[in-house]
């Protein structure tokens, strides 16, 4: 029988690390994300959806230079396609992971949150937390765990692996083909959405008074 040597667990304790870190930087994550908003909405008097775009922002990319620098030590060079890998696999754990566990949870299986909600009623918080809020929250707590775990093994396995460096050549020579294209387009985007936002704060009415002209 082979005997287990100290090494043998370096590789746990390298991993566990690892994922600390993520947690970590998580927390810090959404202390900016929440911070920002408030600083943006409540002091500065900005409108709620530009608050959120800016808090929103500044989390990513927080979160995109602390995950490449102090979880995962990621040197690789080619930083824009790192970037764009990033946003879209958070996007995909957002939009995808989380709205895929939530939607199951509500409408498919929804055992393991009744039970949550009987729980609550069995140590007596049912008269302070209601059935729609604990339902519906656990499940948000369920969908957010999943997509941790989907954005851990994406950054650490794709975004932020230097071993699949020569992919990142690639695609970064893509990028620097297109990249003129991609920038009007990233423009277009962030018109439009300037341009919701104006809308949303003009009186009513005068919008219909802009298309009349």
């Amino acid at each position: 029988m082979m005997k287990k040597t100290k090494d043998s667990y370096a590789p746990l304790g390298e991993e566990g690390k690892q994922v600390g870190k993520f947690g970590i930087t998580g927390i810090i994550n959404t202390l900016i994300d929440f911070g920002g908003f408030n600083l943006a909405f409540g002091v500065f008097g900005w409108a709620a959806i530009p608050a959120h775009l800016l808090s929103t922002t500044l989390a990513m990319m927080f979160s995109f230079i602390a995950n490449k620098t102090y979880v995962f030590g990621s040197r690789s060079r080619q930083v824009l396609v790192q970037a764009a890998l990033f946003v879209l696999v958070t996007a995909a754990g957002l939009y995808l992971i989380q709205t895929g566990v939530l939607t199951f949870l509500l409408f498919v299986w929804e055992t393991p949150l009744a039970l949550a909600y009987t729980g609550v009623t069995a140590i007596g918080l049912d008269g302070l937390l209601s059935r729609d809020f604990v339902i519906n929250n656990g499940g948000k707590v369920v969908a957010t765990v999943f997509s941790m775990v989907w954005n851990y093994l994406l950054y650490r396995n794709v975004v932020f692996n230097d071993k699949r460096s020569h992919v990142f050549d690639a695609i970064g020579d893509w990028f620097a083909d297109y990249r003129h294209y991609l920038l009007l387009a990233g423009v277009l985007a962030l018109a439009g959405v300037f341009r919701l936002w104006q809308l949303d704060t003009l009186p009513p009415g005068l919008p219909v008074a802009i298309r009349a002209r």
